[in-house]
């Protein structure tokens, strides 16, 4: 799979590239449409900052592309020439789904999302290493699920889960790093034994 995304944006080149390093996506990353090949992508991304919108309305036409998708701030008229627009802020799952959805599915609006604990800790990285102010997990999380109905005891057991599915696909050094100045604390409750 060939991915083509268009950004100066750090934050977004990041989430893309986490994105499509998870599903070993090809990525290439361009600042500018000036010397952008012919090739064919499946994926065109296109950050609608500055300049790069209107450079991309170029290539629209050039590139043989399976989906174009726009990440935007604000409405534009010249979104309507994608075929996908993505409002930002944006989570990396968002992004994933597109890029695993069937060509049947991808005109599709995407189903209501929960935010996932490995999609809170990319985020987190990412926004402290650009060195902005993030809202606490429970915080954020807490509003979601007001949003969607979700139950304490559900929201445990899915943390829970989501924690562990997360864990067990992290490289070592990742773990050593989420879990940098942490205090962990493990408990194991057995039944009581009959006598």
């Amino acid at each position: 799979m060939k991915v083509l995304l268009l950004t100066r944006n750090h934050v977004v080149r990041e989430f893309i590239e986490l994105v499509t390093g998870r599903i070993a996506a090809d990525l290439e990353v361009r600042e500018d449409a000036n010397g952008v090949e012919d090739e064919a992508y499946d994926f065109l991304f296109v950050d609608d900052r500055g300049s790069l919108l209107e450079e991309s309305i170029v290539l629209l036409e050039r590139l043989k592309t399976h989906q174009n998708i726009v990440l935007y701030n604000e409405k534009n008229t010249l979104h309507a020439l994608f075929g996908q627009k993505i409002k930002k802020p944006f989570l990396p799952s968002d992004i994933q789904s597109i890029l695993e959805a069937s060509p049947a599915e991808k005109n599709l609006p995407s189903e209501e999302q929960i935010l996932n604990i490995q999609d809170i800790e990319e985020i987190r990285g990412l926004l402290e290493s650009e060195g902005m102010e993030i809202v606490s997990e429970e915080e954020l999380v807490d509003e979601i699920e007001m949003e969607h109905g979700i139950s304490e005891t559900e929201r445990e057991v899915r943390m829970d889960e989501e924690l562990l599915m997360a864990l067990r696909n992290m490289e070592p050094k990742k773990i050593r790093k989420l879990l940098k100045g942490a205090e962990v604390t493990l408990t194991i409750r057995f039944p009581k034994e009959t006598e």
